[in-house]
């Protein structure tokens, strides 16, 4: 989909409800592939960090994060009535406080933290509590700049008043997409396919949501 011709990557990974749901231990796969020598598909493990940038003067700290929380992901198939797969709670634990000592550590002067689900969110899906009430609070108190996550089938940019963190979300890959039923005043919402960019600068975050054809439609800067 992405030829190395045109995209040589790395191309940096996070596990969805699908990689859990469509097929079981399909995050096992996803792990044992990403991790394979001489592919572009990276993910080192359910979470991780990752630094861009000069090595002795990073630009930006990027924070993946597993958001498949037993109580986000888990529940019932509705189809066959079995339990979905998740992650367990031991791991929501140990990502938890892994999540924790990152923030306390040194980090580069932007940080962006990137999971599956949103924390907020006007579209189908609607707010994530659960990430809401356990990451939410670090966001703030460490001055995470943006949150990237996909989940719901669009394009959004969200300010809460009074909260640093910036929150982008981009689904608008293939699937089909889906109406945006919430009211909730936002910068930009639009369900439609597209994809969104980041240019990183040493004063400057900025993020372009573009549509399928390429044009741009919205733009947010972080200094």
């Amino acid at each position: 989909m992405y030829p190395a011709a045109v995209f040589p990557g790395p191309m940096w990974a996070v596990l969805g409800n699908h990689d859990y749901h469509d097929n079981l231990g399909g995050e096992k796969v996803q792990l044992a592939y990403a991790q394979k020598a001489g592919v572009r598909w990276k993910m080192p493990a359910k979470w991780y960090r990752f630094d861009l940038g000069p090595k002795d003067q990073p630009l930006v700290t990027f924070l993946c994060l597993d958001s498949n929380l037993p109580a986000v992901s888990g529940g019932k198939d509705k189809k066959t009535g079995l339990p979905k797969p998740h992650m367990s709670a031991e791991e929501e634990k140990a990502q938890l406080a892994w999540l924790k000592a990152e923030l306390e550590k040194p980090r580069a002067p932007f940080t962006i933290a990137v999971g599956h689900h949103p924390l907020y969110s006007n579209g189908s899906h609607g707010d994530t509590k659960e990430l809401i009430a356990q990451w939410e609070p670090l966001f703030q108190k460490h001055h995470v700049h943006a949150y990237l996550c996909g989940h719901d089938h669009d394009l959004q940019h969200l300010e809460m008043e009074g909260r640093f963190t910036t929150h982008l979300l981009s689904g608008g890959g293939g699937a089909s997409t889906r109406k945006l039923p919430d009211d909730r005043k936002m910068p930009f919402g639009k369900d439609i396919h597209g994809f969104t960019h980041l240019q990183i600068t040493g004063e400057a975050l900025t993020f372009t949501h573009y549509s399928a054809e390429g044009a741009a439609l919205h733009t947010v800067t972080k200094k």
